[in-house]
């Protein structure tokens, strides 16, 4: 997998059932992601390692 960008749509390994969108890359190649939940809750996830994400396809 080439590295990611910010703006990108990944999936989660451990949470398919949503799209993240990567905000922050970082120096020691992890990433920040996050997705809106239900209402006007965001899930946010920081130093992220890529072999955790995928593109998403949607």
């Amino acid at each position: 997998m080439n590295n990611l960008e910010v703006g990108q749509q990944v999936k989660l390994a451990q949470f398919e059932q949503y799209i993240f969108k990567v905000t922050a890359t970082h120096q020691d190649g992890t990433y920040t992601v996050e997705t809106q939940l239900d209402g006007q809750q965001v899930l946010s996830y920081q130093n992220v390692a890529q072999e955790m994400l995928r593109l998403s396809a949607d």
